[in-house]
C-alpha cells in the first residue's frame, strides 16, 4: 500500500493564537479541539540538537535539556540526572528509562526540594554507544541503535520493557528518523519514506512517500493510523488518505491515548490535539 499526500482541502481552522508564520486545520467533526498545554515563547530559542519530548501517563510533557534535565514545562519541576542521556521514555508517571552512552536504565531520586536529582541505574547494555528509545504500543520498547563510523544503524525490539529480552529487526545503511508499532508491527521513518516491516518475508513494504521533504518523527496510533512530521509540518497516515494538517517549524509529536501533542521546538510551546482518533474520517 502506498498513500500519496494531499492538503486539507475543507477544515477548520483553530480558535487558539499561532505564532506568525504557522498554522493549524483540523477536520470539521466534533471532538476534535486543539489547545495550549504549554503557551509559546514569545522568543525564538536556538538548540542545535533535538529536544528528547515525552508524555507521561498523566499527560504531561516532559523535555531533556542539555543532556542532564528532565523537565515538566506544565508543573515547573526538573529533575537533574547525574549522568548525561541521549533520549528517555515513559513506565509510568513518572518511573523512566533513559538512554546514556551504551547502556539503558532507569533511576532513584535523591536529593532534595530545591535541587531535585536522579541517580542513573543501568540495567541492559545496548548493541551501540549511539541510541534513541521509542516506546511501542503494549509493553515494547524499539531502540534504534547508530554507529557513525559504519554508518549502520540497528533497530532493536525490546518485549515486556525492561525484561532484557532484545531482538534485533532490521538493519540499514540509510539513516532512520523514527520507529513507531507495537511490538508486531513495526514502521520505520526513512528519508522521504514510511516503512513496514515484514520479518516473515524478510522485506519491508512502502506505505507513504512524502513528495518533498524527508521525515523527522514518526508516531504509531495503531496498525491503520500513524503520524509523522517533517522540519516544516505535521502530516497523517491513515488506511485511505494521508494529509497534512500543520505548518510548524521544527515540530516534534507524540501521542498518548486518543491525543496528540506538539512541541514547537523553536518556542518550546506544547498543543495538545484530543481526538485523533476521528482523524481517518472524510474531511
Amino acid at each position: 500500500m502506498l498513500l500519496a499526500i494531499s492538503l486539507i482541502l475543507s477544515a477548520q481552522e483553530t480558535e487558539i493564537s499561532l505564532p506568525p508564520g504557522t498554522a493549524l486545520s483540523l477536520p470539521r467533526l466534533q471532538g476534535i479541539r486543539a489547545e495550549w498545554l504549554v503557551p509559546a515563547s514569545d522568543r525564538k530559542i536556538e538548540f542545535q540538537e533535538r529536544i528528547p519530548f515525552e508524555i507521561d501517563r498523566a499527560g504531561e510533557p516532559w523535555l531533556g535539556l542539555s543532556h542532564k534535565i528532565l523537565f515538566n514545562p506544565v508543573r515547573k519541576i526538573f529533575l537533574e540526572v547525574d549522568t548525561e542521556f541521549q533520549d528517555f521514555v515513559f513506565l509510568g508517571t513518572e518511573e523512566f528509562v533513559v538512554i546514556t552512552g551504551g547502556a539503558l536504565g532507569t533511576f532513584i531520586k535523591s536529593g532534595n526540594q530545591e535541587r531535585p536529582l536522579a541517580q542513573f541505574i543501568p540495567i541492559l547494555r545496548l548493541p551501540g554507544k549511539k541510541a534513541r528509545v521509542f516506546p511501542g504500543a503494549g509493553a515494547s520498547l524499539y531502540l534504534l541503535c547508530s554507529d557513525p563510523e559504519k554508518e549502520k544503524e540497528e533497530v532493536y525490539l525490546l518485549q515486556s520493557q525492561g525484561s532484557g529480552r532484545i531482538e534485533k529487526l532490521f538493519e540499514t545503511n540509510y539513516k532512520i528518523a523514527a520507529v513507531g508499532g507495537d511490538g508486531q508491527n513495526t514502521y520505520l521513518a526513512i528519508g522521504k519514506t514510511v516503512v513496514r516491516l515484514r520479518p516473515e518475508k524478510k522485506e519491508v513494504e512502502l506505505i507513504f512517500r512524502h513528495p518533498r521533504l524527508n521525515l523527522t518523527g514518526l508516531e504509531y496510533a495503531d496498525e491503520n493510523r500513524l503520524f509523522y512530521t517533517t522540519n516544516e509540518s505535521v502530516g497523517y497516515i491513515g488506511q485511505k488518505q494521508a494529509y497534512e494538517f500543520a505548518h510548524l517549524a521544527r515540530p516534534e509529536i507524540k501521542i498518548s491515548g486518543s491525543s496528540l501533542y506538539i512541541l514547537l521546538s523553536e518556542t518550546l510551546g506544547i498543543i495538545k490535539i484530543d481526538g485523533i482518533d476521528k482523524f481517518e474520517m472524510t474531511f
